[in-house]
């Protein structure tokens, strides 16, 4: 009896399943890194919140009001003119050694209330009350006084001013700590503004003005 001829082999299967295998991997792993770029990109082109005021530890603006209440409250600087420093009327100061303080100022075409020393003016005198104190350590001589008006023109004080009762006479000396309240008389025009020029002393460099309202003195 003749022997059958041998069965065909079956092709195998199983490397067709690891090449499918494989192909589905490459493509899992793809998607899942086109997967985390989109996510990178999103959160890149995404804009951050911008933080609200009460979150945030940057004061508020200042208003212009607010800026302002601290000037307003702060002491008003000293006029000055040069280097000289300006008072007004019945403010005491002091320059260098010597302290003032102007108690009033008025015009008046009489010098004295004796008519035996009373002398016509050849203007209009003015009449500054003068407080004066010697500040040093040592006796002083009282400084010159002088007027100054509007246009820088300058004014001594009247020839005639010691027949006047509290005038202060020339050479009038002070001895330390003590002080004299009297008058400096000038004969000048009435149409102008005047203002009175101290010294801190024949021995000092420093001057101050004070500005003068005077009033008018029938007597």
């Amino acid at each position: 009896m003749p022997t059958p001829p041998p069965l065909p082999q079956q092709p195998q299967s199983a490397p067709k399943k690891s090449g499918c295998l494989r192909v589905f991997l490459i493509v899992c792993a793809v998607l899942f890194g086109l997967f985390v770029l989109l996510i990178i990109i999103s959160v890149a082109v995404t804009p951050r919140p911008t933080p609200r005021s009460s979150d945030t530890a940057t004061p508020s603006p200042v208003t212009s009001q607010q800026s302002a209440a601290p000037v307003a409250a702060a002491t008003p600087q000293r006029r000055t003119e040069g280097k000289k420093k300006i008072y007004t009327t019945g403010e005491p100061f002091s320059v260098g050694y010597t302290a003032y303080k102007v108690n009033d100022s008025w015009f008046t075409k009489r010098l004295s209330g004796n008519q035996f020393l009373n002398q016509p003016p050849d203007a209009t005198y003015l009449f500054v009350d003068v407080t004066v104190q010697n500040r040093d350590k040592q006796e002083r001589m009282i400084p010159q006084f002088k007027l100054l008006d509007e246009n820088g023109a300058e004014y001594g004080t009247s020839d005639k001013g010691w027949m006047a009762e509290r005038s202060i006479g020339l050479l009038h000396s002070l001895n330390p700590g003590v002080g004299k309240r009297a008058y400096v008389i000038f004969d000048v025009p009435r149409d102008h503004t005047y203002r009175l020029l101290v010294s801190g002393g024949y021995w000092s460099a420093q001057e101050a003005l004070v500005e003068l309202t005077p009033r008018a003195k029938s007597k």
